[in-house]
């Protein structure tokens, strides 16, 4: 009976400190079974992690589509050709929430900078994860109770584009001059600011900054400035396509330019876009992490969330 007054004392105190979670009840008949413990403290037995070196490829969760396992920490290191960078996305997503999560590193340690940390879901065909040279990690962490079935991702490598369109910002209002978290650019006559830093905004808060400083919302009213815009980011070092961005596109009895009151002409929606229902509260964002200009990357997510802006001059 001391040993068992033991075991009950140890198995409290271990569970209480993981992750937040409520210990489960161990039963008399579990203590009798010790196994049922241990099974959940000891890590998965199944191989999980690798590396991987081709141009394209795909990976996943341990067991995927069934549920992965307990206690995993599987490292999936992606090295593509030294100009090169990786093109990561998530065709499927679903884990516990904010217990078991992936976190993908923009390098091949974990001293590397964190590009997305993701949990929960179900998400399908989440948005691309572009690194910054020709390697990342990918990280798999489960905890010691509850697994879903997993995820599985795809990966491909293009180009580091080394040239960039932009040109000096003498043209652009003195409001953003010197501000490293918004640089600017002056793009075919235009000045275009881009937020670059770790804040981000509600649709009106992100209005209001750019008329602030005499600007507006961007709007991509035509073709030509919308391609102008996207091979711009892309091909900018400097600039993080991991982030989707405000327009000045929001829903008032049809989708409209905020910044001019013009209804759309000219739509770049990505395919199932825009979803917004009921689309009243909904405003338009941009996902630069799109590889393809002409398969759309247009989007649309209710005013009150939290994006980064570009601000346009007049």
């Amino acid at each position: 009976m001391k040993a068992v007054v033991i075991i009950l004392t140890f198995n409290f105190c271990f569970l209480t400190i993981l992750a937040g979670k409520l210990p489960k009840v161990l039963t008399e008949d579990d203590i009798n079974n010790k196994q049922v413990f241990f099974d959940r403290e000891a890590p998965s037995a199944r191989a999980c992690g690798g590396s991987y070196n081709t141009a394209t490829g795909s990976f996943s969760s341990p067991n995927y589509p069934n549920p992965y396992g307990f206690n995993e920490n599987c490292q999936y290191t992606i090295q593509v050709g030294f100009n090169d960078r990786v093109v990561l996305q998530f065709a499927y997503f679903n884990t516990e929430s904010n217990f078991d999560y992936v976190t993908v590193y923009d390098g091949p340690t974990t001293a590397s900078p964190v590009l997305l940390r993701l949990s929960g879901g179900p998400y399908s065909a989440y948005p691309d994860v572009v690194s910054s040279g020709s390697s990342c990690l990918v990280v798999h962490i489960s905890d010691y109770s509850t697994s879903y079935n997993g995820w599985q991702a795809n990966y491909y490598s293009t180009p580091i584009t080394t040239t960039t369109t932009a040109a000096p910002v003498q043209n652009c209002p003195p409001y953003f001059q010197g501000d490293t978290t918004i640089p600017c650019w002056n793009l075919n006559g235009k000045c275009y600011c881009f937020s670059n830093r770790y804040q981000d905004f509600t649709w009106a808060q992100a209005d209001g900054i750019c008329r602030g400083g005499n600007m507006t919302l961007i709007s991509l009213e035509t073709k030509e400035e919308d391609e102008i815009i996207y091979n711009h980011f892309r091909a900018t070092p400097d600039l993080n396509i991991n982030y989707p961005y405000w327009t000045s596109g929001s829903y008032n009895n049809g989708w409209k330019w905020a910044a001019t009151g013009q209804s759309f002409t000219y739509t770049n929606w990505q395919t199932g876009q825009p979803d917004g229902n009921p689309p009243a509260g909904y405003c338009a964002y941009v996902n630069f992490g799109v590889s393809n200009f002409n398969s759309g990357y247009w989007l649309d997510y209710t005013c009150t969330s939290m994006f980064r802006l570009i601000c346009e001059s007049f």
